[in-house]
């Protein structure tokens, strides 16, 4: 059957440098079209940026992981902060719950600066990509002007979306 896939990586390392910033990685992987997650692990080192997954599925998801980058500008232009993030995959495995709980540190982006802003984002992919997304920050500075306990959400999925932005201050 066409639609029918699976990956196994069994031990396997990559070691070596791509655009002379060292990579390393080691992987154990077995999953395959259904969602069967055999125990596995995926670790990737690559600069300053690190990411770990762990995990297996039986008729549950069970997958941990982190995700840190030491300097968001090496990747994203105009964005300077430090990230370090959880991430977690859990629910029935023909529907997922995928969650992201972490921090930005030392922040700037052009004028508007923060020492650390929080964020909690859940996603549910099998659920006409349901999301919930939260940033909140105690004490943020955009020009002039100091903005304190501030608070970003937005929910939805395909068809309906919802903001809200709170803060105190200026």
């Amino acid at each position: 059957n066409g639609n029918e896939w699976a990956i196994n990586i069994v031990d396997s390392a990559v070691k070596g440098e791509i655009n002379n910033i060292k990579l390393n990685a080691a992987a154990t992987l077995d999953i395959n079209h259904k969602g069967e997650l055999a125990p596995s692990e995926v670790i990737l080192d690559y600069g300053d940026v690190g990411v770990k997954l762990k995990g297996y599925s039986d008729q549950q998801w069970h997958v941990d992981g982190t995700a840190n980058i030491a300097n968001t500008n090496s990747w994203l232009k105009n964005i300077e902060s430090n990230l370090s993030a959880k991430i977690g995959i859990s629910g029935p495995i023909q529907n997922p719950d995928i969650s992201l709980q972490g921090e930005f540190k030392k922040l700037l982006i052009a004028n508007l600066s923060s020492g650390v802003i929080s964020f909690d984002a859940k996603y549910r992919p099998m659920n006409n990509h349901e999301y919930q997304l939260t940033f909140t920050s105690l004490l943020m500075q955009w020009n002039d002007h100091t903005m304190n306990n501030v608070n970003f959400s937005s929910r939805g999925d395909l068809t309906k979306q919802q903001l809200n932005l709170a803060w105190f201050g200026d």
